[in-house]
């Protein structure tokens, strides 16, 4: 569940087991969340497996912040 600073019409609650669902709400978190809401609602494992489709979609700054915080960049 998100919170409401966070929640778009239609997704509050999002079932991470579901890719498209978490990939939207991995978007959300990553580009309207506060340090902590990262902390909280993503899951490194999960966003790893995501982020081949999710770094086409958020900014140059931010991706490359994703992939040094999260070790993302591609290992070639």
């Amino acid at each position: 569940m998100l919170p409401r600073h966070l929640s778009w019409p239609g997704l509050r609650e999002c079932d991470v087991t579901d890719a498209s669902t978490r990939r939207s709400m991995y978007g959300i978190v990553l580009t309207q969340g506060r340090k902590n809401d990262v902390a909280r609602y993503l899951n490194a494992k999960l966003l790893r497996e995501d982020w081949p489709q999710l770094k086409t979609a958020l900014d140059p700054k931010l991706r490359s912040w994703c992939e040094r915080r999260f070790a993302l960049a591609d290992p070639s």
